[in-house]
């Protein structure tokens, strides 16, 4: 018996997507590579150099933290698009734990990249601390955000998965 045409083109889509996501994932990995040989330039200079050491430094960990919360953000995509294999109908459990996986790097690069301007603030110019202090209460939002979506989805986990013991027993 032949494959109906519309799984053809769905396994097609699912095949572009895949490459897709595989290509923009790579993309943000070399991207957070290169930013890592420019944060370790900057390290170098500042102990070859002995000049503005102390910018040089916080230069460098600002790109860090930015390679990183790109790197994550390529180990997700290949992690929860590529190699996942996940059925159209996704449960309320993988949404979440995606979700979550997601807005906690989002969180983590926000909240890291506000402590490395905070301290250049405290550094150079106090009056610019708006900016950073700005940053981290909006990193302490996406976690706290992060906490409500959590607690409202655990109780609709915990009904979905009263309704599917319910049916499973009036199927016996």
């Amino acid at each position: 018996m032949k494959k109906p045409k519309s799984d053809d083109y769905l396994k097609f889509m699912r095949g572009i997507s895949k490459l897709l996501y595989l290509t923009v994932a790579t993309t943000l990995l070399l991207i957070a590579l290169m930013l890592i040989g420019y944060a370790l330039w900057e390290v170098w200079l500042a102990v070859d150099g002995n000049v503005q050491v102390m910018e040089k430094l916080l230069t460098a960990i600002g790109v860090a933290v930015i390679s990183l919360a790109l790197f994550d953000v390529s180990k997700y995509l290949v992690e929860e698009e590529v190699l996942r294999e996940k059925s159209l109908m996704r449960t309320l459990e993988d949404t979440k734990r995606s979700l979550t996986k997601f807005m906690t790097i989002i969180a983590i690069a926000i909240c890291l990249e506000a402590l490395v301007f905070i301290f250049e603030a405290g550094k150079t110019d106090v009056q610019t601390l708006f900016y950073p202090i700005l940053l981290l209460v909006s990193g302490v939002f996406v976690v706290i955000g992060l906490g409500i979506y959590l607690r409202i989805s655990e109780g609709a986990e915990h009904r979905e998965r009263k309704v599917s013991d319910e049916e499973a027993l009036t199927a016996e």
